[in-house]
């Protein structure tokens, strides 16, 4: 199996919108497919402070157990060539959700993630380029 997100993403941060909030000063996507897992890398600096996250899970959509705080697992799907979604779960409620898009020529990948906020949904839509 082989993916077209699969390798290495610069964040466009002024095509990005958060809301509420705003978007990181910069970024970098990791994703590769190892042994039939997505494994993704996430870098960015938001206020002057770098932050990481990684996470991989099986690329067939099965339900991968999670060590995260209030998180008892999350899945990873490939419902075409060019789109990737996850979900992260409390049980059976899902508590976050993300799809990730690759442009069909190849160059952007977009990923739009919804998650819980205080205050309601927090929707966060991001534009990479391929490095």
């Amino acid at each position: 199996m082989t993916h077209r997100s699969v390798g290495h993403w610069t964040l466009i941060p002024e095509l990005c919108h958060y809301a509420p909030g705003s978007p990181p000063e910069d970024g970098r996507y990791e994703i590769g497919l190892i042994d039939g897992r997505f494994v993704f890398v996430i870098r960015w600096t938001k206020d002057g402070a770098p932050q990481t996250a990684s996470f991989s899970a099986p690329a067939d959509g099965s339900e991968e157990p999670s060590d995260l705080p209030g998180l008892t697992h999350f899945t990873v799907s490939a419902p075409d060539p060019s789109t990737l979604d996850s979900a992260a779960f409390a049980g059976q409620t899902r508590r976050a959700w993300a799809r990730r898009r690759v442009s069909q020529d190849g160059t952007l990948l977009s990923v739009y993630m919804e998650n819980p906020g205080p205050e309601g949904p927090q929707r966060i839509y991001q534009v990479y380029r391929r490095s």
